[in-house]
């Protein structure tokens, strides 16, 4: 299957996207990991997660949508 071709801006828009949301799980990860037990962090992490999976799928990058899926199942 060849691969699909996506136009330079929208590569753009979606590495500055994935670069701030895993901003945001990076940041939500490390207020797990000190100890916070909050459903609102963990919804925050889901919407990080589910806006990548949308986003790499919308660009036709099917393995990174892939792995943040488990991400968002691993989250539910």
């Amino acid at each position: 299957m060849a691969p699909n071709f996506v136009h330079p801006e929208d590569l753009e828009i979606f590495l500055e996207e994935a670069h701030e949301q895993f901003e945001l799980l990076n940041e939500d990860i490390g207020r797990l990991e000190s100890g916070a037990d909050d459903a609102e962090l963990l919804r925050q992490m889901f919407r990080s997660a589910h806006t990548l999976k949308r986003s790499s799928g919308m660009l036709g990058f099917r393995t990174f949508s892939e792995l943040r899926h488990a991400m968002e199942e691993a989250l539910d």
